[in-house]
């Protein structure tokens, strides 16, 4: 399998067109985290190889737009949130005072918790996996707002994980998002 995505020396994930060429991308492995050689010749396709030639590792899409959905709000430290049930708010974007990522709160670890006007907002990223009965008791005895954001389309669009237009899908898209407390 072809290795278009690495991970540069600050953990993000950057496309083998950004980078420069050989070892000096100074990119680890998505996947194991061994160091990758760009290879950006004249003949072959642009890919990442191992530095120690070992056979190319099978990058999950899953994780891949899992991590850079966590990156893009970390980054961006908000996103557009649809208006809250039983309020008069409209759809808006949130900016949070600060965003923690994998986060523990008692029995639950969101992926993403985010604070607006001191209070935690739990965020669930949602690809393949989404928020099952189990988390959702815990959400409620929690009594946290929780959004959830479903990118589980972008997997089947021609969209380049990383990209401007996968960002914007990630923090402006109001159609894949949706509040699981308080409930409706």
């Amino acid at each position: 399998m072809t290795m278009y995505i690495a991970l540069d020396d600050n953990k993000k994930l950057v496309d083998i067109k950004d980078v420069e060429r050989g070892l000096a991308c100074q990119c680890t492995c998505f996947e194991c985290g061994e160091t990758v050689i760009a290879r950006k010749g004249e003949i072959k396709e642009h890919h990442f190889a191992h530095a120690s030639n070992k056979e190319s590792c099978t990058i999950n899409p899953e994780s891949v737009l899992h991590k850079y959905a966590k990156e893009v709000i970390l980054e961006s430290m908000g996103l557009m949130l649809p208006a809250l049930h039983n309020s008069d708010n409209e759809a808006a974007w949130w900016t949070f005072e600060k965003v923690l990522p994998e986060f523990s709160l008692g029995l639950i670890r969101p992926d993403l918790v985010g604070y607006f006007d001191g209070e935690p907002i739990l965020i669930e990223i949602a690809v393949t996996h989404f928020i099952d009965d189990e988390k959702l008791k815990r959400i409620e005895v929690f009594k946290s707002k929780c959004i959830e954001i479903d990118l589980s389309p972008l997997l089947k669009s021609d969209i380049v994980i990383p990209s401007i237009e996968a960002k914007q899908q990630i923090l402006e898209n109001l159609d894949n998002r949706r509040w699981v407390y308080p409930f409706p």
